[in-house]
């Protein structure tokens, strides 16, 4: 019985969610939880969007 630590996996890719999960922003319109491969991916993808400026030095 895993009371409290339950295995879940990312809502994206699948994988297993390790001790840390993240919770998707309102926004993304995702439900579940994610793994920090995934969280990191869509959270770049989020604010490069809202600065489109951050593009142009890269």
């Amino acid at each position: 019985m895993l009371k409290g630590r339950e295995k879940i996996n990312c809502s994206i890719c699948n994988d297993r969610i390790g001790d840390f999960k993240y919770e998707a922003m309102p926004q993304w319109n995702i439900s579940g939880f994610l793994c920090s491969k995934c969280y990191s991916k869509k959270i770049s993808e989020y604010y490069i969007k809202q600065n489109p400026e951050e593009k142009k030095l890269k």
